[in-house]
């Protein structure tokens, strides 16, 4: 049994997790990812950050890396009560923030951030499943696989492994959710033509 002590392990290599393990690898910690997917997914969910979102994401210093790899400013926010369109909102003039929103499709972000983690010096390991996580002074993460287990503790494990957490499981923390009162759907079109307020005029 193999045991490898880390500054901080995630479970999962998303959004979350790689932007995490991004911020933390660069100053100097031992980082490691584990990502049970070598191949991202397409599957809704969501796909752009709204100003607020975006401030913190240039806080993190991954805003200018998701909008010159796979991102979109979205300048304007438009709202339809059925067939019919309402206002536009200018985001820019009219947030707190004075950004734009930043739109993505989402297995390219995840793939750019991920990148991002292990330029600067996380361990990223894919297409590895997580078989238990103890907590614990360290806490501990198990592989199981290929015949053999192996053990990895850390000062932080980060459980970023999605609505359906084993790692919210195994740590034993209850799950409480309000009611729903908002639902948002979108679609995602690709080669179609954009609408000419979608599209900074510098851009």
């Amino acid at each position: 049994m193999a045991r490898v002590e880390y500054d901080l392990v995630t479970v999962g290599g998303g959004l979350a997790g790689s932007a995490l393990a991004k911020t933390i690898a660069e100053a100097g910690a031992r980082v490691l990812v584990l990502e049970r997917e070598t191949q991202f997914k397409d599957r809704v969910r969501g796909e752009g950050m709204l100003p607020w979102g975006v401030v913190e994401a240039r806080a993190l210093g991954i805003r200018e890396e998701l909008r010159i790899t796979c991102g979109h400013d979205l300048f304007t926010w438009n709202v339809h009560l059925g067939p019919t369109p309402g206002p536009s909102r200018d985001l820019v003039t009219t947030t707190t923030a004075g950004t734009p929103a930043l739109s993505f499709y989402h297995p390219d972000m995840q793939e750019v951030l991920l990148d991002a983690a292990a330029r600067v010096g996380a361990e990223v390991r894919r297409g590895v499943t997580v078989s238990g996580v103890s907590p614990g002074t360290p806490p501990t993460v198990w592989l199981d696989g290929n015949g053999r287990r192996e053990e990895f503790s850390a000062r932080l494990v980060i459980g970023a492994d999605g609505r359906a957490s084993r790692v919210r499981s195994w740590a034993g923390f209850e799950v409480k959710r309000d009611p729903q009162r908002l639902l948002v759907a979108g679609v995602l079109l690709d080669g179609t033509t954009v609408p000419e307020d979608g599209v900074h005029p510098e851009n």
